[in-house]
């Protein structure tokens, strides 16, 4: 979903994730728990593209395999990286082999 507080999830197609049961299992405990309803917090809320501050610093950060090509460009803020810009490619064909 695009508005004016740039790109955000769309909360109704989060609903699903978020009324999830917890697993099932003999030996749950109360930090089994915690660690599923954060988890799930986790999945409801994505990263989102953040707004280009003029003057901090960029982060390029590249993720390169036979089979595709990754890059994002983060911005710190504290201890905290927000993504500016991120792209994704799958090599086909002839550019597998370069």
């Amino acid at each position: 979903m695009l508005s004016y507080r740039e790109i955000e999830a769309n909360l109704n197609k989060c609903d699903t994730i978020i009324q999830m049961k917890s697993p099932q299992n003999v030996k749950e405990n109360d930090e089994c728990e915690k660690a599923f309803q954060d988890f799930k917090l986790f999945l409801a809320s994505p990263l989102v593209l953040s707004r280009l501050i003029d003057g901090r610093d960029l982060y390029l950060y590249l993720v390169v395999s036979e089979h595709s090509i990754n890059a994002v460009i983060v911005q710190e803020e504290g201890k905290i990286q927000n993504p500016i810009y991120y792209i994704s490619r799958i090599l086909q064909g002839p550019e597998s082999r370069y």
